[in-house]
């Protein structure tokens, strides 16, 4: 295991969502992709909502 894979499995420990809800908006791109699958990586289950003009 590497230094960055040894720190990344230490900080992922460390902040471990499991049994959070995560409420992610804009999870289709950016930032709040980044957000989901960081919140994702760490054990919360995701609810995103999705908007559209359709409605």
């Amino acid at each position: 295991m590497t230094p960055i894979e040894k720190i990344s499995s230490f900080s992922m420990d460390y902040f471990s969502l499991k049994g959070k809800v995560a409420i992610v908006t804009g999870a289709n791109q950016g930032l709040g992709m980044g957000y989901a699958v960081a919140f994702a990586k760490a054990g919360a289950d995701l609810f995103i909502p999705h908007y559209t003009e359709d409605v």
